[in-house]
């Protein structure tokens, strides 16, 4: 049985979090379907309009908040004619 040690793909080289290097992650699938005699899954490119839209799509609401454009004036909310300092 061979063992193959990467690095881990969540770590940078400061040994601190980071989103996952999914290249590293490919070269894993690579190599156990090349030990195991699989075939070699080939991996969908990412293109950066599809993460844009997905990114835009998941746009979050407010429950019970007034329609429209945010009603900000000098950092006061403004409801039906009150003012409300935060």
């Amino acid at each position: 049985m061979c063992t193959f040690f990467l690095p881990n793909p969540f770590l940078n080289a400061e040994q601190k979090l980071q989103s996952p290097d999914w290249s590293r992650l490919s070269l894993w699938n690579e190599l156990r379907a090349r030990y195991l005699g699989e075939t070699v899954p080939q991996s969908i490119p990412e293109d950066d309009t599809v993460r844009s839209t997905q990114l835009a799509s998941t746009e979050v609401r407010e429950i019970d908040g007034p329609e429209g454009l945010e009603p900000t004036r000098y950092g006061d909310w403004e409801r039906k004619g009150r003012a409300i300092d935060f």
